[in-house]
């Protein structure tokens, strides 16, 4: 465990508890949470946790003894211990794990294919097309169902050996193709949702529902939004039932908060559930974008989280515009259910028949046709598209708006065929015939939505969303235009002679115009004040986007400032509304305003956070004030950078590109490069170094040109002449380049790749945390300067405790980034091939290095890795202060010991891609992100050039920090 860093962060935390008693770096570094699990993997779980905590002692005999403690979990600790090994402890066997999972799964997907061309459905799947006479409609026969899956690939799946990844924790729900349960992810601790086949025993699945529950998974896992739920994995259960996972959605259903909001409860209002649906025809906006239609669109389909998260559920009756339908969606009639039949409520309560759901002609349930548009429940299939959803859509908003679904009745219980024929029959009740006040905007939406031609309704649910949005943001709905304006328009239109008469007659009309004109300025007020609720949270959340303060963001800041300051310019009107407000409510004992509806209570909170938001954006040190200062920033640091430094600009352009003067550049050619201030070359490198001034001040040099780092000084860069080395190792051949002998264990650093790399800019040291506080205004470290710690003495230690993608972040905030693997290691080798770059034995390290050594032992640290080297003694416990050990040949200092090093790439056990030109970076979809190993609790053998490790990218430990680089801008 301590080769790969995961059994030492225990130890870190035991070695923390015996030299200072309690540890507050535990939680960032693999504690445990609360005893919340009451079955016995829950359990194992924690006691197993509790055992990593104390760092594995014993190993294996350790866990025997565990067992023996814990006789009922016995089973299920070696099970999760061998689990964690595993992916944790052998990343070599992890890949090779992961490499069998993906042969089980395959590489190719006959399926359908929504990345912007629809297949073409030519029939080499299956027979014919649903209702054709060699199909599979109607009469049975659903093997023959048109299939977007080969007989092959139907094969394949079945043939799959099961996964035992999940276990079942109880069933959510049934629908119409199979059972929804609850399961637990053993690798990588999760809950999650498992759909699984509806069918008989393993194995004798029918294909066409099999086809239609495969094309189901295809379809959500290739809508790629978040409104549509995230399909995780394809394949077989420990019982061979065919299976799909996909995220655990918990919140209720959307008929669950249109009843809330109808009783304002829990905070519902009619907006707030207005929000929701929206964002359903957000989501079918794209999906129909995708060309897939629904289809069966309900408030039972569309899920809302606690934190307003909105999915549309169930895409199980979806189709694939240009794909042949795996569905017959024709509704299955009995004689006597015809639904021309002329009915009587009492028979309708009678006939039990007419309770039972909907079926159609290929067995899918569909439940009740409340949404159903009039093309669908007529069978007329043809016709069904994506306006067909955006009736659906407005049929929910109908229930929303009144209280029930259309077509059902609070006193009566009408069966599924009996609804059926209503809607085919003719349309619901109007909406405010069943309930009076609803506004006419949303009337309007509503019955233009659900038309019951085609062709009235709204073009697409973008159109739809549109006109939803606006009405939330009180502009113009364009279903519904009303106003003085709008109708003065059309008494015009009507009366054109006696109009152009009384303009030209009477001064009044004049009047009567100006006076229109006045009201239509008010109301774009009012709407440009009503609008400040929603401006105000996107220039909020714009901020974090207004990075680096270079030249090239000057236009965005300015954007944004013009509108935040007209934001401003508007605060003394809120407040004065909100004066208003405020002598309309009473103060309850605790000396909050409390008013009798809850929307007049919501209208004074919201105008009430609004106001102080304003305030925060224009107050002192206020967000304008920042926005101000970093575009001050973005327009003079050239000048900073450059203009000021004009004279040594000129002299180091010229010895760069001087092939005598500087060799290793080989006549290299810049310009000079805004941010960046030239401090000279490095005596023993000869390479140039920059300060990126962002970062602080500009550093000086002693009489023997070391440079004089304090706490204020910004990163210094390093200038890496571009050219080809060898990457990686090997361990079968000493005559072949970068020969290693640990190579053959550590398979994860070949093959040896040639690497074509540009110049780029390198940072001297880590980054220290003075920098990273100027920065950020806050220090992760676990080891800093402070009262309890006398291992830190100063800011200039490196900062740890940053994850890769918190690291990411703040360098891309200011311009610069995380080194690729291929720049880490071309930095750290220097021109050299051997193990270490000071040479092929680790006595050549001394001095240059800190890691685990007598020093740390005699300081009271008691990991395992210090008996490694035990004539070593470097000087430190835990990290030194950038620049303490010796340089490599191109200047950088604890390139390789200190602490470890995130990179930027995507960590693959094996170089199984090619390196991109430029920069080196290998593109990879694996969920770990790389960092270069070897640390001031690691061995020797950790600090070899080619060594590599990984961890999850939102994961930090005391033991990891970065380097930054900036590539050279020509």
């Amino acid at each position: 465990p301590a080769r790969h860093g995961w059994g030492g962060i225990s130890a870190v935390a035991l070695a923390w508890d015996r030299l200072y008693g309690d540890n507050p770096g535990v939680a960032n570094e693999g504690g445990s949470g609360d005893e919340r699990g009451r079955n016995l993997s829950e359990r194992a779980w924690r006691v197993l946790e509790a055992f990593r905590a104390r760092g594995l002692a014993g190993g294996r005999a350790g866990l025997d003894e565990l067992c023996g403690e814990h006789p009922e979990l016995e089973a299920e600790l070696r099970l999760q211990y061998e689990e964690w090994a595993v992916a944790l402890v052998m990343p070599s066997v992890a890949g090779a794990v992961g490499e069998e999972l993906r042969e089980k799964v395959g590489e190719g997907d006959e399926g359908p294919d929504l990345g912007g061309e629809a297949g073409g459905g030519d029939g080499a799947d299956g027979a014919g097309s649903p209702g054709s006479p060699d199909g599979g409609s109607g009469g049975g026969g659903q093997g023959s169902n048109s299939s977007s899956l080969t007989s092959k690939r139907l094969a394949g799946l079945s043939e799959r050996e099961p996964c035992e990844r999940y276990q079942a924790r109880g069933e959510l729900a049934r629908g119409g193709m199979g059972t929804i349960l609850k399961a637990w992810d053993r690798d990588l601790r999760r809950a999650l949702a498992m759909k699984v086949l509806r069918s008989g025993p393993p194995g004798d699945e029918d294909p066409g529902l099999l086809g239609r529950f495969v094309e189901e998974a295809q379809v959500s896992g290739q809508l790629n939004h978040p409104g549509v739920v995230p399909i995780h994995e394809l394949g077989l259960d420990s019982n061979g039932r065919v299976y799909f996972t996909m995220q655990l959605v918990e919140g209720r259903t959307l008929k669950e908060v249109f009843r809330l909001a109808q009783d304002e409860e829990e905070g519902w209002t009619q907006t707030r559930a207005l929000g929701s649906l929206l964002r359903v025809c957000e989501t079918m906006a794209y999906a129909h974008s995708k060309g897939v239609i629904h289809r069966d669109l309900k408030p039972a389909n569309v899920m809302v989280g606690r934190f307003g998260e909105t999915y549309v559920m169930d895409w199980g009756l979806a189709k694939v515009l240009g794909r042949d339908d795996r569905h017959d969606l024709r509704l299955c009639h009995d004689d006597h259910d015809a639904p021309s039949l002329v009915r009587t409520d009492r028979q309708d309560e009678s006939n039990s028949h007419l309770d039972s759901p909907i079926m159609t002609m290929d067995g899918m349930v569909i439940g009740t046709p409340y949404y159903m548009p009039p093309e669908q429940a007529g069978g007329e299939l043809e016709r069904v598209g994506t306006q067909s959803d955006v009736y659906s859509v407005g049929a929910m908003l109908y229930q929303m708006l009144t209280g029930q679904a259309p077509y059902a009745a609070p006193d009566q219980r009408r069966g599924s065929h009996a609804v059926l024929a209503m809607v085919l029959q003719g349309p619901p009740k109007q909406v405010h015939t069943v309930k009076a006040g609803v506004p006419g905007e949303l009337v309007a939406i509503c019955e233009r939505a659900m038309s019951r031609e085609v062709g009235d309704r709204y073009g697409d649910m973008g159109e739809m969303a549109e006109d939803l949005r606006a009405y939330l943001e009180q502009r113009v709905v364009r279903a519904y235009r009303t106003g003085a304006l709008a109708e003065f328009t059309k008494w015009v239109a009507r009366n054109r002679m006696i109009a152009v008469a009384v303009a030209a007659a009477l001064l009044v009309g004049f009047a009567s115009l100006a006076w229109i004109a006045h009201a239509e300025k008010e109301n774009r007020r009012q709407a440009e004040l009503s609008a400040d609720v929603y401006s105000l949270p996107w220039h909020e959340a714009r901020i974090e986007q207004l990075w680096p303060a270079l030249p090239a963001m000057e236009g965005p800041l300015r954007t944004w400032l013009a509108g935040a300051r007209a934001l401003a310019a508007r605060l003394p009107v809120h407040r004065e509304e909100l004066a208003v407000l405020d002598l309309l409510g009473e103060a309850d004992e605790a000396g909050q305003r409390s008013f009798g509806s809850s929307a007049d209570q919501s209208l004074f909170e919201t105008k009430r956070n609004l106001v102080l938001g304003l305030e925060r954006l224009a107050g002192e040190d206020g967000l304008i004030e920042q926005i101000e200062a970093r575009l001050a920033d973005a327009l003079s640091i050239r000048s900073r950078s450059i203009d000021d430094y004009r004279d040594r600009w000129s002299e180091v352009l010229l010895s760069i590109s001087d092939r005598e003067l500087c060799p290793d550049y080989g006549g290299l050619e810049i310009e000079p490069q805004v941010g960046l201030v030239p401090v000279g070359r490095d005596p023993d490198s000869g390479l140039f170094e920059f300060a990126y001034l962002p970062g602080g001040e500009v550093p000086g040099r002693d009489a023997g040109g070391r440079l004089l780092l304090r706490d204020g000084d910004a990163p210094i860069l390093v200038l890496l002449p571009g050219g080809t080395f060898m990457m990686g190792a090997q361990g079968d051949d000493p005559q072949q380049p970068n020969f290693d002998p640990e190579a053959v264990i550590q398979r994860d650093e070949g093959p040896v790749t040639r690497v074509v790399l540009e110049p780029f800019f390198m940072g001297k040291h880590e980054l220290t945390q003075a920098q990273w506080v100027r920065w950020t205004g806050e220090n992760p470290s676990l080891w800093q300067p402070g009262p309890r710690n006398d291992l830190v003495k100063s800011l200039l230690h490196p900062v740890e405790q940053v994850s890769w993608e918190t690291a990411s972040l703040i360098l891309e905030r200011r311009g610069l980034r995380l080194p690729t693997e291929a720049q880490w290691e071309y930095a750290a080798r220097a021109g050299t091939n051997t193990p270490w770059w000071t040479g092929s034995e680790r006595g050549s390290l001394a001095g240059a290095i800190n890691v685990a050594d007598q020093y740390a032992a005699r300081g009271g640290a008691t990991w395992a890795t210090i008996e490694d080297w035990p004539e070593l003694a470097d000087g430190w416990v835990v990290h030194a202060p950038i620049g303490t050990f010796r340089a490599n040949p191109f200047g950088l200092h604890e390139i390789v010991g200190n602490l470890k090093e995130w990179c930027r790439d995507a960590y693959t056990e094996r170089y199984s891609t090619e390196p991109r030109a430029g920069d080196g970076l290998r593109e990879s979809e694996a969920p770990g992100r790389a960092y270069r190993d070897s640390s001031f609790r690691a061995t020797a053998n950790h600090a070899r050039a080619a060594n590599r490790q990984s961890l999850g990218p939102r994961q930090s430990a005391s033991q990891i920090g970065l380097r930054p680089v900036r590539p050279l801008e020509r």
